[in-house]
């Protein structure tokens, strides 16, 4: 069916119809107002939660693999062998194995002697009076080597109870940085790993000095959930501190995961276009409605209006038709009723003057 919008032209009509479209706009508004702060917050804050569970997870998996590089260096000291032949006398050979989560392992005497296995390996300064001490605790001590431009090198050193002396083992960079297996971080997140001076242990993201600086200035390890910003992003960040003493005799790392803002967001974005949609589907409703209904009560107004234009021109002829089945067809009839009486009543009169000019 077709809707005549003529009556529009009406006023009453108008304001009629503007009230239908505030009365849908507006609570729909006020939702919107109210509604996309808080799935913002809401959606930011499990995020956040969400980043932090990551970093914890991450975490534990990079302790696991340091747990296992540590059974593993254990083991090859359990069958290592002393007096191999082409080397010097008192310096023990080590079984270095075929699969291994190490570059190459050497062994170091009290006096520094240090016998390398795995050719053109170069392994760090010598060791602390501190750093021996710990070792003669029977403590597995976990060193970096910052190598200027190269990325760090990590070393593994214990001391053996065969002979006294220090195995040191380099640990092989992607074994310990698995980022294609049990350390790839979530899609669109990055990873970094911080010493607790802020030195960059590893990172997948370019922008790694930035975070590092930014990440001691929200307080270091202490930080759980910070923001952080490039020249381009902002991103949500969400840390976890690696308890590195009490095993490895050495300060925490720290694993950050970041998440640009706008992949936050991006359901909000999605949840903003779907209320927006929402508003103007409940406005058109609310435009067909009020259409409709003042349509159904503005016709019988305008027929009785019309009713009235031709009463005042003596046109008592037509009647007024409505067939609403409301008041406004009562009212119609008692408007018909009064027409057919002052029709009567003109008439009566018209009569009695043609008698008085005869």
């Amino acid at each position: 069916m077709q809707i005549e919008y003529s009556f529009l032209r009406s006023r009453v009509a108008r304001r009629v119809f503007v009230l239908f479209i505030l009365c849908a706009l507006l609570p729909v508004g006020a939702l919107s107002l109210v509604a996309i702060p808080q799935v913002t917050k809401y959606l930011t804050e499990q995020s956040n939660e969400h980043l932090r569970q990551q970093s914890r997870a991450m975490g534990m998996a990079l302790y696991q693999r340091l747990l296992l590089l540590e059974e593993e260096l254990l083991s090859t000291m359990a069958h290592q062998q002393v007096g191999t032949p082409g080397q010097s006398e008192g310096l023990p050979s080590l079984m270095f194995p075929s699969r291994t989560g190490f570059i190459g392992m050497a062994s170091v005497s009290e006096a520094d002697e240090t016998a390398v296995v795995g050719a053109g390996q170069r392994f760090p300064r010598p060791f602390t009076s501190a750093e021996r001490a710990l070792l003669h605790q029977n403590k597995t001590l976990l060193t970096v080597e910052q190598a200027g431009g190269d990325p760090p090198r990590f070393f593994l050193s214990t001391l053996s109870e065969l002979d006294r002396r220090i195995v040191v083992a380099e640990i092989k960079h992607d074994f310990l940085w698995d980022v294609g297996g049990s350390l790839a971080p979530p899609r669109d997140t990055s990873l970094c790993v911080f010493g607790q001076a802020g030195e960059i242990l590893f990172c997948t993201d370019a922008a790694s000095a930035t975070l590092a600086k930014q990440w001691l200035a929200e307080g270091g390890s202490s930080a759980r959930l910070f923001e952080w910003r490039d020249e381009q992003n902002v991103y949500q960040a969400g840390s976890w501190a690696i308890p590195l003493r009490s095993k490895f005799s050495t300060d925490s790392w720290t694993v950050v995961l970041s998440k640009p803002m706008s992949v936050v967001l991006k359901s909000v974005k999605g949840f903003s276009y779907y209320l927006i949609l929402a508003v103007v589907i409940a406005v058109f409703v609310a435009a067909l409605l009020g259409v409709v209904q003042i349509r159904k009560f503005m016709g019988p107004l305008e027929q009785l209006s019309e009713g009235t234009r031709r009463i005042a021109a003596r046109n008592f002829a037509t009647p007024v038709q409505v067939r609403s089945g409301d008041e406004f067809e009562l009212l119609a009839s008692s408007f018909n009723a009064m027409a057919s009486r002052l029709n009567q009543q003109f008439t009566q009169l018209a009569t009695i003057h043609e008698i008085d000019r005869s």
